[in-house]
């Protein structure tokens, strides 16, 4: 007698076979969209580190840098992160009120967020300048040195990441 495998028996395992690579691409799309929103908070954190370290590694001490987010609502309204040299020293991220008008802080770099991820909120405001001083460092979070720490939190809806920074320039994430 000739030893085979039955239809039933082959559809089974074809069908636990399909069943499993249908998990596994789920999983594998839901992990990648995370990923985007550690990316997008890696980035965030990169140009705070950025503007730190360009305020304490200039000789005359003279030029302030900062950080500028705006919150957003969704994904297709994801908000602004800004690296700005603070020219007027007023310690906020500054442009005219009109589309043609002079920008009076000069703009280092627009950091977009991944596809997908926004600023869900930002506390104490909607809007957050991080503008640090050399020599000492001071460390000034919308123009004021009384709060003790801030929070942007970026999310994609389904997965969200905390960026904290606190007086003494120290920044974490902390993922929810």
């Amino acid at each position: 007698m000739k030893k085979s495998f039955t239809l039933v028996e082959l559809l089974v395992v074809l069908s636990i076979m399909g069943f499993l690579s249908l998990v596994a691409f789920f999983g594998i799309k839901s992990s990648q969209s995370n990923l985007s929103v550690l990316r997008s908070a890696f980035a965030l954190v990169s140009e705070i580190r950025k503007a730190q370290e360009w305020t304490l590694g200039q000789k005359d001490g003279m030029t302030r840098y900062g950080v500028f987010v705006k919150n957003g609502n969704s994904p297709t309204d994801p908000g602004e992160i800004i690296l700005f040299a603070d020219k007027n020293n007023n310690g906020t991220y500054q442009f005219g009120p009109g589309q043609n008008e002079k920008i009076e802080d000069f703009i280092v770099d627009k950091k977009g967020l991944e596809k997908g991820v926004f600023v869900k909120s930002i506390t104490p405001n909607s809007q957050l300048n991080i503008v640090f001083e050399a020599p000492q460092p001071i460390i000034y979070f919308n123009n004021s040195t009384s709060s003790q720490e801030v929070e942007i939190l970026l999310s994609n809806e389904s997965f969200e990441v905390k960026v904290k920074v606190n007086r003494a320039g120290l920044i974490w994430l902390q993922t929810q």
